[in-house]
């Protein structure tokens, strides 16, 4: 159901787009947009950016402060981080290199 959903954020790394939205949703696409294909995501949670420093390694963010990453351009998913508990989504992530990044 991934054609039906919302896409938050859309992040173009070589030729390779990518999206993430909302239930967890991220699709990727290798023809400019014209065919789409939904990685496997840890996750439910609505996610609103996604960053990559190439196409094999990305970063996506959303609500319940979670953190997922990619190695294997988007084909899965892990989660890094989430807190329940955090009181409002993260909105954006930067990532300047493999080990740094700010997302808030």
């Amino acid at each position: 159901m991934a054609h039906l959903s919302l896409i938050n954020a859309l992040e173009k790394v070589g030729g390779r787009i990518y999206g993430v939205g909302v239930h967890g949703i991220i699709i990727f696409s290798d023809d400019s947009g014209k065919n789409w294909e939904q990685s496997s995501v840890p996750t439910t949670l609505t996610l609103t950016d996604i960053d990559c420093i190439s196409e094999n390694i990305c970063w996506a963010v959303g609500h319940d402060a979670i953190i997922l990453k990619t190695e294997d351009r988007g084909e899965n998913w892990i989660k890094q981080y989430s807190d329940e508990g955090f009181d409002a989504p993260l909105l954006s992530i930067a990532m300047f290199d493999k080990n740094s990044g700010i997302a808030f």
